[in-house]
């Protein structure tokens, strides 16, 4: 809002976590407008603070590059996720049907380190899929009924991948598979 051209890049193309580099975010309602401005002013504030405190020397540069790697860390997280996430079959042009959703989309049922690369709901996409309106804490308990109860579980489980490593092995695998046929 200070250089228009500016805000409009940043809301558009910087302001979300998405591996799609051609994503562009629809404009601002009221709502955002207010609530944006408060957090682009608040974050702006902390960042200049910062890079002024490590320029004279009140924080050591140590601060900075711990932060530059933990925000790589973040997005390659993110990355990884999404990928691990997803079964990527939809050529992307095509509108899906539920269960074309559900089978492009993975559950990660297990794997100790599951609670910290998803904490919420990541691990029972295919299945918020089938429940979109299910609180996602739900998700895991939903999920083990329908393995338990479903009289050929099939097609269900078809979704399903043991962790995340799992899930990302598949897809490669599943990518060069892809890459052989065409």
């Amino acid at each position: 809002w200070v250089i228009p051209p500016l805000g409009r890049y940043a809301w558009q193309r910087a302001s979300s976590l998405t591996i799609d580099l051609a994503y562009r975010r629809p404009p601002p309602s009221k709502l955002d407008g207010k609530y944006w401005r408060l957090q682009e002013i608040g974050a702006s504030i902390y960042a200049w603070a910062a890079a002024y405190l490590i320029y004279n020397g009140t924080l050591p540069l140590k601060v900075a590059i711990v932060w530059y790697l933990v925000t790589v860390l973040v997005f390659t997280m993110n990355s990884l996720r999404t990928l691990g996430a997803h079964a990527y079959r939809n050529p992307g042009d095509v509108k899906m049907s539920v269960a074309d959703q559900y089978l492009d989309s993975i559950d990660v049922t297990g794997g100790i380190l599951s609670p910290f690369w998803a904490p919420v709901g990541l691990r029972f996409h295919a299945t918020h899929h089938l429940f979109p309106q299910m609180p996602y804490h739900n998700l895991g308990t939903a999920h083990n009924l329908l393995v338990k109860n479903l009289s050929d579980n099939t097609l269900y489980l078809s979704a399903t991948r043991k962790t995340l490593w799992h899930a990302l092995a598949t897809l490669w695998q599943d990518s060069a598979l892809s890459q052989q046929k065409n």
